[in-house]
């Protein structure tokens, strides 16, 4: 689906209505179907794209509650086990040698970081680093094959990168909040998975 929106995209640079192929995906399937089906485009799209792009890039500083809404439960089979998904949030403090958040994944691993915050910096990463991100979704689940441990600013003991992280054997500490601002590319660190703690050794 991707390739044909970005096929898409560059038709619609071609006929002079955007400046790059991605510029698409900032506009709606509605925006789209008209052209689409009758050739006819919008001269406003470039000012629509701008503006999108600028409040995407807002959005992604915006640091999300740790449920949505922030009273909600988190049930299983009946069961509240609220508790247990965000295991380790109530006690995340910042030290002066690390960090702290849920300890998601067990065992402990000294290594250099690298922090990625975009899937398209992934080539850099170095096997037996430690990875350090915003969030661990589903795109980034490979990485984690060949990371000595993992460290996220979100996420709980049930969130999709720690499911990953306990099935690829490594330590994994998520729901830091701040270690992809606090922690920089060659850092050496120790992440603990037993007691959900990063401690930063040395400076890269």
């Amino acid at each position: 689906m991707r390739a044909g929106y970005l096929e898409l995209g560059g038709r619609l640079v071609r006929a002079g209505l955007l400046d790059a192929d991605d510029d698409v995906f900032y506009l709606t399937g509605k925006e789209l179907s008209g052209w689409v089906g009758t050739g006819a485009g919008d001269a406003h799209w470039r000012d629509l794209v701008s503006e999108r792009r600028l409040r995407r890039q807002w959005q992604r500083r915006l640091n999300p509650p740790d449920v949505v809404p922030a009273d909600a439960r988190i049930m299983l089979f009946g069961t509240d086990i609220t508790s247990l998904a965000l295991f380790g949030v109530e006690r995340q403090e910042e030290r002066e040698d690390g960090l702290s958040g849920s300890a998601v994944s067990p065992g402990s691993y000294t290594g250099r970081a690298r922090v990625v915050h975009e899937i398209a910096q992934a080539d850099a990463l170095e096997r037996g680093e430690i990875l350090v991100v915003r969030q661990v979704t589903p795109a980034w689940a490979p990485l984690l094959a060949r990371v000595g441990a993992v460290v996220a600013d979100v996420g709980g003991a049930l969130s999709h990168g720690s499911v990953v992280a306990r099935e690829y054997g490594i330590p994994a500490v998520m729901g830091v909040r701040t270690a992809t601002s606090r922690i920089v590319t060659g850092n050496l660190l120790t992440v603990d998975g037993d007691s959900g703690t990063v401690r930063l050794l040395g400076e890269a």
